[in-house]
């Protein structure tokens, strides 16, 4: 998937982080990308397929976390890339923050959580 397709900009970052399969199976690993709309996980071997849940917590420290809901939408041998389905209020606001820091222009950013929440740039 080409980066004009994607609806959310990407920021490489690695942060450790842990999916919890709703089969049980526990994927831990480092961040490679993180975007407001999911991220790609360095896991190594797994037995995780497209469509499964997961609830992901990233860690920014030793007391700060982000937790999301989300689903698996691909996957490779060593890795897997999960939609956000679901977070909480102070998750994403983590998250807004870890993206805006990890990219070049921070401004794209801003543009896509209006455009994301419908709201027009005038308000």
């Amino acid at each position: 998937m080409t980066d004009e397709k994607r609806a959310f900009t990407r920021a490489l970052t690695r942060m450790p982080a842990v999916a919890k399969l709703d089969d049980g199976e526990e994927l831990v690993g480092l961040t490679a990308d993180v975007s407001l709309g999911g991220l790609r996980l360095e896991c190594g071997a797994h037995n995780a397929s497209a469509g499964q849940t997961a609830v992901l917590g990233i860690d920014l420290s030793e007391t700060q976390q982000i937790f999301m809901q989300a689903t698996i939408v691909r996957t490779s041998s060593e890795d897997v890339a999960l939609q956000m389905t679901a977070i909480d209020r102070e998750s994403a606001m983590h998250l807004y923050q870890l993206v805006c820091h990890n990219v070049t222009d921070a401004d794209v950013v801003d543009e896509e959580v209006r455009r994301w929440l419908g709201i027009d740039e005038a308000c």
